[in-house]
């Protein structure tokens, strides 16, 4: 299904006259300098083709200007492989900046020069034969690059006529000439002809390797990887060779290596999940809003502001209560999400979910209304949580910011599948989020949430359709004994709090990991200590503190020993509820301090 999907894709792109793909036997490259000539021959200039664009921090930047180019990826090997008529510094001109191995490097032009050279005959192309009559005549040696060619010097180039505005590779007769000649040679083995695709089961002819390869997926080797591919006997069956193992024709093995190099580069459908590199594509066009909503829902927050669009943010608040947008379009379109982790030179599919848009997003409304806590802080109102942000709050944070270095990368996929399929959310995501609120004693709204989701999730599915007790939205004084103890930690924080206002550190700094796991250990000693805090207090404070402890306190028979997983996680969600209600003004509780701390 990843691959026919894909080629389904590119075939959409390639109807699209602004699609912006490439064709069959060519590629998008990065080039970022370009060799000037006179129609002579002679050398007008290295000349930059870099581009100023504004990245995250709207700070300006030069980036090389993407180019369609003939042929596909740059070849690897430890051979020579020149391209036709791009290529790096070291085998257009023969330079390489701070070159370890300069006779390799006059070794590449020369193939660079020989395989152009030996073209020169079958190509009636005024701007061919310049290039042709330059490297006849260009010595490497005399080029003398300046500190800013040295800086563009680094990646592709390609060759252009001075006074005009297209390059070589894309003027007529050459262009005629590749399609021609090149084309249909690249990437086929003429020995299966008559092997039927795997893709299509018609007879075809099939692609060694497929190229061109994936560029993208962080982590993986910079000059791409494969996601199909044989290179050693113990991966090959009945004495097939690369490719022929898993049989695709040439065509396909393009436009499939091809839909991906698209997504890939696109920031908008692309996002990181652990260690995989997640996008996502569907069938047919939707309008902008739909593509936008489904961003916001797979990857983390963009820098536009969700009320920047009426019907963004509209959607957005629906799904952040739990329900469905109204006048979402291309519901009943298929919806594709594919995760791809690096492995060498290889990709591995860490996530694949396939289904409908309309299915999707009920799935994930399911999800958001697992998620629904009260009180929600004023910044979470507009925001539901993506996926990219469940998965990152199980990362360390650093500085403010998760590292997702630090994500289980089997989580992620997991997570990641269980949203958008309505399944049960993986045990090991409640276990990482305890783990990470023991850690650093964070009890946030959207660490809660998703306490509550997991635990919600599992009861509904366990019930398999029938009654079950939902943990609480907001503050329920007869919850669990569990929830209870949560409560009572965030009343003994409080009055500590109060007592002691300039205190660094509370109870919850070093306790609060015992008392949600093993509250028998330290809860009794907490109690205690309490009393004392309590006779700080004034006398109006004191009465109603002391009649809250009371209360939470009745719905306790005894402080258990040890709390199992889905207990820590009650723990956690009464200490945040109780929290928020003693940190909120109310009017009948003159004497509480009103702040939004913890809220």
């Amino acid at each position: 299904m990843i691959i026919p999907s894909l080629i389904h894709l590119y075939d959409r792109l390639a109807s699209d006259p602004e699609g912006e793909i490439a064709d069959e036997g060519f590629s998008r490259q990065k080039v970022s300098f370009v060799v000037v000539l006179r129609l002579d021959g002679t050398l007008v200039e290295v000349a930059d083709n870099r581009l100023t664009v504004v990245d995250a921090k709207r700070k300006p930047k030069l980036v090389p200007a993407t180019l369609v180019v003939c042929g596909q990826s740059k070849p690897s090997g430890s051979g020579f492989n020149p391209c036709f008529l791009w290529d790096n510094s070291a085998y257009m001109l023969g330079y390489k900046p701070e070159d370890p191995k300069p006779h390799r490097t006059r070794a590449s032009f020369k193939a660079f020069r020989d395989a152009h050279l030996a073209r020169r005959g079958t190509i009636d192309d005024a701007a061919y034969e310049a290039v042709c009559r330059f490297l006849e005549q260009w010595n490497p040696d005399d080029f003398a690059p300046t500190e800013l060619q040295r800086e563009y010097l680094t990646a592709f180039g390609t060759f252009r006529i001075d006074g005009e505005r297209r390059y070589v590779h894309e003027r007529a007769a050459v262009d005629a000439w590749y399609r021609s000649a090149m084309v249909k040679a690249a990437g086929v083995d003429d020995d299966d002809v008559s092997v039927p695709s795997l893709t299509t089961g018609i007879a075809s002819r099939i692609a060694r390797l497929h190229e061109p390869k994936i560029q993208g997926v962080r982590g993986a080797q910079s000059s791409g990887a494969t996601l199909v591919s044989f290179n050693a006997a113990a991966f090959e069956s009945y004495g097939k060779e690369q490719g022929n193992n898993a049989p695709v024709a040439v065509a396909d093995a393009f436009k499939y290596c091809t839909a991906l190099n698209k997504l890939l580069a696109d920031a908008g459908r692309r996002t990181q999940l652990g260690d995989a590199t997640v996008v996502w594509w569907s069938d047919a066009p939707v309008d902008e809003v739909t593509d936008r909503v489904l961003a916001a829902l797979l990857g983390p927050p963009r820098t536009e502001s969700a009320a920047s669009s009426a019907r963004l943010g509209e959607a957005m608040l629906r799904l952040a209560r739990g329900e469905l947008p109204h006048g979402l379009s291309g519901a009943e379109q298929g919806f594709h999400v594919l995760g791809l982790s690096p492995n060498a030179a290889r990709l591995s599919v860490r996530l694949w979910w396939s289904g409908s848009i309309g299915g999707m997003i009920e799935c994930v409304r399911q999800f958001q209304a697992d998620l629904q806590l009260d009180p929600v802080p004023p910044r979470e109102e507009h925001r539901p949580f993506s996926i990219w942000r469940v998965v990152s709050e199980t990362a360390r944070v650093f500085d403010g910011r998760p590292d997702l270095d630090t994500v289980s990368p089997t989580l992620a996929g997991e997570v990641a599948r269980a949203v958008l399929s309505g399944g049960a959310l993986p045990l090991a995501l409640l276990q990482c989020i305890i783990r990470r609120i023991r850690s650093d004693g964070e009890v946030g709204h959207g660490r809660t949430a998703i306490v509550k989701a997991c635990i919600n999730r599992h009861r509904r599915l366990a019930s398999g359709g029938g009654p079950f007790e939902e943990v609480p939205v907001a503050l329920d004084v007869n919850g669990p004994e569990p929830y209870q103890l949560g409560r009572l930690f965030a009343v003994l924080e409080k009055t500590q709090g109060d007592a002691l206002p300039e205190l660094d550190a509370t109870i919850r700094d070093r306790y609060f990991g015992a008392a949600s796991s093993a509250p028998a250990s330290v809860m009794p000693r907490l109690v205690r200590l309490a009393q004392h805090h309590l006779g700080k207090l004034e006398r109006g404070r004191r009465v109603n503190r002391e009649r809250l402890l009371q209360e939470v306190v009745s719905h306790i028979q005894a402080f258990p020993t040890h709390l199992n997983i889905e207990q820590q996680g009650l723990f956690q969600v009464g200490y945040y509820h109780q929290r928020a209600d003693l940190y909120t003004k109310k009017p009948d509780a003159a004497n509480e301090t009103p702040s939004t701390e913890g809220s």
